[in-house]
């Protein structure tokens, strides 16, 4: 229970939708910063429940990347989804 360990569920949750998006994004050896995030947290997860979680590359403009990610249950349902815009940065 993350309750019980100080740590809060929903940030998990964004946590889960933040990184599969930025992975999506970039193209190998490309670099970017999370610009931002929104999206919707559709219901609490369940300690011990299975979640999936996916991310797409949506788009790019420059040195924008556009990307999407989402957080399903066991039974196909939606948990959480978001859309995000990643900056690229120089190595």
């Amino acid at each position: 229970d993350p309750a019980g360990t100080g740590l809060d569920a929903e940030q998990l949750m964004w946590a889960a939708l933040d990184c599969p998006a930025g992975i999506a994004a970039m193209e190998p050896g490309v670099s970017a910063v999370l610009g931002t995030i929104t999206g919707r947290i559709v219901r609490s997860a369940v300690a011990g429940e299975t979640l999936v979680v996916v991310g797409r590359r949506l788009a790019a403009d420059g040195s924008k990347l556009f990307a999407a990610s989402a957080l399903f249950g066991a039974d196909g349902q939606a948990v959480g989804r978001s859309k995000s815009v990643w900056i690229v940065v120089e190595r």
